[in-house]
């Protein structure tokens, strides 16, 4: 049997803050987010950007971009959900994975991110990744 590489999902957290009425979007990553995000005119929509990839090198080697999900309250956008399990089954394929292990790594990691707060999440929850 040949051993499998070890994989695991690496999550990047962005978050925008937006006002529909006026169509005013700031980034995180923009100096003024931090005094409009506590403004209630707007809304806070979480970004979770996720890539496979490997864990057997010093730095993670990212093997597929598999896409952004967006965030409302802490739910996610369901056609974007679906989107990245298919992703996650097409790239479980094609680094000669078990799709059903990888849709299951997939679904803890996401519940992690989505469990903690804004910002935060547990130490290890892109850490733990699939052995085979």
């Amino acid at each position: 049997m040949i051993a499998r590489t070890p994989m695991f999902f690496h999550v990047e957290e962005r978050r925008l803050w937006l006002r529909t009425g006026t169509h005013t979007t700031l980034r995180d990553r923009d100096p003024q987010y931090a005094q409009f995000a506590e403004d209630q005119r707007g809304q806070i929509q979480r970004l979770l950007r996720i890539w496979l990839a490997e864990s057997r090198h010093a730095r993670p080697l990212l093997r597929a971009y598999l896409g952004t999900v967006s965030c409302w309250a802490g739910v996610p956008v369901y056609r974007e959900f679906r989107r990245l399990f298919r992703l996650t089954s097409r790239a479980a394929a094609g680094t000669g994975q078990s799709a059903r292990d990888l849709r299951r790594l997939l679904i803890q990691t996401l519940r992690e991110h989505l469990e903690a707060p804004a910002g935060m999440r547990r130490q290890d929850a892109s850490s733990r990744g699939l052995h085979g």
